[in-house]
């Protein structure tokens, strides 16, 4: 038998959340450094980013401190790129609003599923 609307919704949702997550693990975009530049958002990066943001907002940080963080340019190459205070504390900043970016997206597409009445609809709400 074809599975319910419940099932169906479900398949969904977790379709949308395993896209959701794909998503912000792909990277982000940062003019941080004067230009777009690509930051990777693997797990481990996004906690190495937070550990960057965070050291260079304590007060024994040095103001001429710099803080070393994995970027790609338009070159095509991934390599550790300096960054200033500001500069880490910019990547920091746009990485939160690409995430709840994707996270809010996920919100409403959910929503959006919940309130199906038919696998069309359903099947229709797509990332």
């Amino acid at each position: 038998s074809a599975p319910s609307l419940i099932q169906q919704k479900t398949t969904q949702i977790n379709v949308l959340s395993a896209t959701c997550q794909n998503t912000i693990l792909s990277g982000f975009t940062s003019s941080a450094l004067g230009a777009a530049y690509t930051y990777p958002s693997t797990t481990i990066d996004q906690m190495n980013l937070n550990a960057s943001v965070s050291a260079s907002l304590l007060s024994t940080a040095s103001p001429s401190a710099v803080y070393p963080f994995t970027a790609m340019g338009l070159s095509n190459v991934w390599a550790l790129r300096d960054h200033t205070a500001a500069q880490i504390q910019q990547v920091g900043s746009d990485a939160y609003t690409f995430v709840l970016t994707q996270r809010q997206k996920l919100v409403t597409l959910t929503a959006q599923v919940n309130a199906a009445t038919t696998a069309s609809q359903i099947a229709a709400v797509t990332w």
